[in-house]
């Protein structure tokens, strides 16, 4: 990978903070500010470093995420199913299936008393022959996030020091219960068009602080002051996590799992929920609880570890479905957050049929 000592301990603190400036992090690493700007950049120039995201929790906007899964019947009927996904106002992430049947795995994150209407734009899917089947599992709101963590990865034999087996004997130990905090909404409700426009702009690059400020005074005719007191405002109520998306493949992390399990006990949600949030693995991996006795888990891991992960989880949870999904190329699709879905004149997310159902299928070419 060509990587010396200077060049990972830069990785590891933009990972830490990818909001960082270049002169922070020339005075964390002893190094000249010059010297730092040529490291990044030429991190940069090899791919090593892609961009900074931010990642927003959809319950501080009132919004519900809903796991939904397709099987399809050939390529053509894959390709137009995917279009229905850039074009839904409510899509947030599409990727292709394998693994057994052929498919799509996809996020909608959409307002409360609206899953009817979900379900409704699948079913006429269904019904017009581009999917054979579907399912949606909700979450409850209840999620771990774990990152690439590379004080784990040795670039020299390319491998992790990490072992699936190892991790999921370990749940045994973890307590059957935990607390739960649900989100205040309404702390929420004051939302304002130029927030969910910079929300919008952190998703699709959230660069650091002190440019992405001074990106928004210009593009929003911003004072330097209104532009940092709604910088910070989002950051603080509505962004997540701020990630740097690195090179998985110099990393050797190629390739990406996910498992829906049922029959799930409360008392197995809690301890992996605590054993996520206490020992996080060292991969980008992310467990939802979901409603009833389903469990949802995500993750890009190496090719190395990607049979133990299939064989661990299946031994630990029994009624496990596992898909392998296909994120090269375009096989997947992020979407940044889409601030039209709001109705700011009237204080409340777009909720009609026509909105959801009508609108995106006469756009596909489909008349109900």
């Amino acid at each position: 990978m060509g990587m010396n000592i200077k060049d990972m301990e830069l990785l590891l603190a933009l990972v830490e903070d990818p909001t960082i400036s270049i002169s922070e992090l020339a005075e964390k690493l002893k190094l000249s500010r010059p010297t730092v700007k040529v490291r990044l950049d030429n991190l940069k120039e090899r791919g090593m470093i892609r961009k900074t995201i931010a990642l927003y929790k959809p319950e501080t906007l009132g919004l519900e995420r809903k796991h939904v899964l397709v099987e399809v019947s050939s390529k053509e009927s894959m390709k137009l199913v995917e279009e229905s996904c850039d074009i839904h106002p409510y899509t947030v992430y599409r990727a292709r299936t394998f693994g057994g049947k052929f498919g799509l795995y996809m996020q909608f994150e959409i307002p409360p008393n609206t899953l009817g209407l979900l379900k409704e734009y699948f079913q006429i899917l269904k019904q017009k022959k581009y999917i054979n089947a579907f399912r949606i599992y909700e979450s409850s709101g209840l999620r771990q996030i774990s990152y690439p963590d590379l004080e784990r990865f040795n670039s020299e034999t390319l491998s992790w020091n990490f072992s699936w087996d190892k991790w999921f004997n370990k749940l045994k130990k973890y307590p059957t219960s935990h607390e739960t905090t649900t989100e205040d909404k309404s702390t929420y409700k004051n939302y304002k068009p130029i927030q969910f426009k910079i929300l919008r702009e952190l998703t699709s690059n959230a660069s650091n602080a002190t440019k992405k400020q001074s990106e928004l005074k210009e593009k929003f005719n911003l004072s330097k002051t209104d532009a940092h007191r709604h910088y910070n405002y989002v950051m603080d109520n509505y962004v997540d996590k701020v990630r740097l998306l690195i090179d998985r493949k110099s990393f050797n992390l190629t390739e990406t799992y996910i498992a829906v399990a049922s029959s799930v006990t409360k008392e197995k949600k809690n301890q992996l929920y605590n054993l996520m949030k206490d020992n996080p693995p060292p991969f980008h991996v992310s467990m939802d609880i979901l409603k009833g006795t389903n469990l949802f888990m995500w993750g890009n891991i190496s090719a190395s570890q990607a049979s133990e992960f299939a064989f661990s989880i299946w031994n630990t949870l029994q009624n496990v479905e596992v898909y392998v999904l296909s994120t090269k190329d375009k096989g997947s699709r992020n979407y940044w957050f889409y601030d039209e879905n709001y109705d700011f004149d009237n204080k409340c997310w777009k909720t009609s049929s026509g909105y959801m159902i009508k609108e995106p299928l006469s756009k596909l070419g489909l008349e109900i």
